[in-house]
């Protein structure tokens, strides 16, 4: 009997063992548990790492033809939404600082677009390759980051310099053409004397501009969104300088001074594409559909259904296509995915979730809060920008009270509200 009963003993012991070993094994293959806070705030942290010089200086390492490591008023731009909605106070003014004392044009309050090592072996803005020029989306961005800091750290200096920026961007890069303001590529334009003025359509940020006519009253930011929605559907519709439309956005094109006319632009590195320009476009149209409800965003953004064709058809979207719909490259590109990604969550958000799942999402391995490969500094901040419009982690930070506030020089009523305690 106590032979049995010894026996039995030690049959459930190994019973027992055999379970938690196999528990143990399924929690060691499992992948571990993740939140997208922790994939915002761990990638946020390795790309610090990998871009940023201790001197605030983004440094981005892909464009060789141009200087072995350039940095633009764009990568400054992003690196600063990215601190201020990651509430990195240290590194948005590490980024800050660097911008407005290296890419802060001379005679205004705009930012040179392009900055690396020149011929001579020093560093500086690269004129010679236009790069005195400014860009208007990287503009834009600044200025919604300095606003947005604004509203999450109470510093007003962030807002006098938002203004600024606003101001200039109002006075130097928007043309009235017809009678309405329309966003030019660049500070060049205005005053270029040209019939034709160079446009990017995933420049244009409709939600940035009502919160820049929350800041700069005196100009109409409302009908620059108007203008904007205008020729993102005139443009997509257009067959421009090909044969049909995929009802796609350009790359770029020109509009006519006088008329409102759209044409394409018609230079070999400014096409009428839909590339690594264009693919923005989705993104940011998502993101004023999420942040205001525009009716207009979502009527947009079902326009480009060619986008979910390619994917039903063929399982993947290219990162080139003609303006006609027309292949144009045979490989997949994490930014593509991410910027095309509004479209699909905003119209189709069943294949939004399984374009994230496996063409995004699948680029991050958790145990190292990092991608699982190197993709280089645009994929890496376009999936970041994915990711955060996917589970809804960028926030419209902007306070119209307090920017109202700071702007007629009345205390904010949280002030207000504390002195009365007192």
């Amino acid at each position: 009997m106590k032979r049995i009963s010894t026996f039995l003993i030690l049959g459930l012991g190994l019973l027992l063992l055999l379970a938690l070993a196999g528990r143990v094994g399924r929690f060691l293959s499992d992948p571990p548990v993740f939140s997208a806070s922790s994939m915002l705030e761990g990638l946020w942290h390795n790309y610090k790492s990998a871009y940023l010089d201790p001197s605030g200086r983004v440094v981005d390492r892909e464009r060789p033809d141009l200087s072995p490591e350039i940095t633009t008023s764009e990568s400054q731009a992003y690196g600063m939404l990215r601190a201020v909605w990651m509430d990195d106070q240290a590194a948005f003014d590490q980024i800050w600082n660097w911008t407005r004392g290296n890419l802060r044009k001379p005679d205004s309050s705009l930012f040179a677009w392009l900055y690396g090592e020149r011929p001579d072996g020093s560093r500086g803005i690269l004129s010679g390759m236009g790069g005195m020029n400014s860009a208007s989306d990287a503009d834009t961005d600044i200025a919604l980051a300095l606003a947005f800091a604004y509203s999450r750290w109470q510093q007003p200096e962030y807002l006098l310099e938002a203004e600024s920026v606003i101001h200039d961007i109002w006075d130097m890069e928007v043309e009235t053409v017809n009678g309405k303001p329309v966003l030019l590529a660049n500070d060049l334009e205005k005053e270029s004397g040209s019939r034709d003025l160079l446009v990017n359509p995933s420049y244009f940020a409709p939600y940035a501009y009502r919160t820049f006519a929350l800041i700069d009253p005196e100009h109409d930011w409302n009908e620059l969104v108007d203008s904007s929605y205008d020729i993102i559907r005139r443009s997509s519709v257009l067959t421009l300088d090909k044969n049909k439309s995929a009802n796609l956005p350009p790359d770029w094109l020109t509009i006519d001074r006088r008329t409102g006319e759209l044409e394409a632009a018609g230079l070999a590195n400014l096409t009428s594409n839909y590339g690594f320009e264009a693919m923005r476009l989705p993104w940011r149209l998502a993101l004023d559909w999420e942040w205001s409800g525009e009716p207009r965003a979502k009527e947009m953004l079902s326009e480009f259904r060619f986008l979910g064709r390619e994917w039903t058809d063929h399982g993947r979207i290219l990162a080139l296509y003609g303006h006609d719909g027309e292949p144009l490259a045979d490989y997949e590109k994490p930014a593509n995915y991410a910027g095309t990604l509004g479209y699909f969550l905003v119209t189709e958000p069943e294949t939004g979730r399984e374009i994230y799942d496996h063409k995004i999402q699948a680029l991050y391995d958790p145990s190292r809060f990092d991608w699982t490969r190197p993709l280089g500094y645009y994929d890496s901040n376009w999936a970041w920008f994915g990711i955060g419009l996917y589970h809804r982690a960028l926030p419209n930070l902007a306070d119209p009270e307090a920017m109202a506030s700071l702007r007629t020089g009345a205390e904010p009523v949280e002030t207000q509200q504390a002195a009365a305690l007192e």
